[in-house]
């Protein structure tokens, strides 16, 4: 069992989303089979929760022109809310010591699924002139890439405890697919704790 607690940072190459940096956590159980005494590959179940909190100035409405000159940021969207994952971890990690206490690097892939959502995203229009607000404006499934590295205590006959930093990247972005709106992509920057019964 291992509790990530994070942080995290929206990404996009696009200057017209401005968003909030937030906290989150994520929790996992997980089993590893060891390839040889260094590699081991992990899977099992995650819990991910993360809340959301960004302006999107990306929509254009015909009101947003004014004498043939487009005011960017005359029209937005809002996203506020939260959602929770279920996820299954496909992950390789390498030690740097075949036993004992060790460091290790570890890489893999997570495919989530949205359980539930508070989520609403809010369009107003034309400066305010008109607001829209719908639900359910996140994707069913989103696919994460995470790094860590980390430092392995063995603590016991049959447990260790792990500290390690690590890192995750959502490739398919976490809203679902619109012609005219930027889907960005959200970077989690945490710090894993955790117990690992079994021992090596």
């Amino acid at each position: 069992m291992s509790f990530t607690p994070e942080y995290s940072l929206t990404t996009t190459q696009n200057d017209l989303i401005a968003a909030e940096n937030q906290f989150g956590f994520t929790t996992q159980a997980v089993i590893g089979y060891s390839v040889d005494k260094r590699m081991e590959l992990i899977s099992g179940l995650v819990y991910e929760f993360n809340s959301i909190d960004m302006i999107d100035y990306t929509p254009r409405l015909g009101c947003d022109a004014n004498e043939g000159i487009a005011d960017l940021k005359n029209s937005w969207l809002e996203h506020d809310g939260s959602v929770h994952y279920l996820g299954i971890p496909l992950h390789a990690k390498y030690n740097f010591s075949p036993e004992g206490n060790t460091g290790y690097v570890r890489l893999g892939y997570n495919q989530l699924f949205r359980v539930s959502e508070s989520n609403i995203t809010t369009l107003v229009e034309c400066n305010g002139l008109n607001i829209i607000e719908t639900e359910g404006s996140l994707r069913n499934m989103t696919s994460r890439i995470d790094v860590g590295i980390g430092f392995e205590i063995t603590s016991g006959a049959n447990s260790i405890l792990l500290l390690e930093a690590v890192g995750g990247y959502t490739v398919t972005g976490v809203f679902k697919d619109h012609p005219i709106f930027i889907n960005p992509n959200i970077l989690d920057i945490g710090l894993r704790l955790g117990v690992l019964f079994g021992g090596k």
